[in-house]
């Protein structure tokens, strides 16, 4: 977040992406992540996205789908993903993308920033 923070001009707006999951609490990971961007002073023009949980749909799917409409209707530069998935189900060293960040480097047509 901090790379993201110190590239971004003034006038641009970070969208923060949260989709419901049950093993996650929601209002704890936008809290957590509006305090880390006020720490960072960007937490001027920030749009809070909460995707809802869909029966039977994959969490990275719902997400990759969400990016994917936005791309014709809104102006993307960048986004910006980690290595980690929420519930770390993954316990393969060699397994270094959650799910939905491959999703999301394989599917959209984008600048993705990925940090490890």
């Amino acid at each position: 977040m901090e790379l993201i923070c110190r590239i971004k001009a003034p006038q641009d707006k970070i969208v923060l992406i949260v989709c419901e999951q049950g093993n996650i609490d929601t209002k704890n990971v936008i809290n957590k992540s509006l305090k880390s961007l006020e720490e960072l002073d960007a937490h001027e023009n920030v749009q809070v996205e909460v995707l809802k949980s869909e029966y039977a749909k994959k969490t990275s799917d719902i997400i990759r789908d969400a990016l994917m409409s936005w791309t014709d209707k809104k102006f993307i530069d960048f986004i910006y993903v980690g290595n980690k998935g929420a519930d770390f189900s993954s316990r393969n060293e060699k397994d270094y993308l959650g799910s939905t960040t491959g999703e999301i480097i394989r599917h959209t047509k984008l600048n993705v920033f990925f940090i490890p």
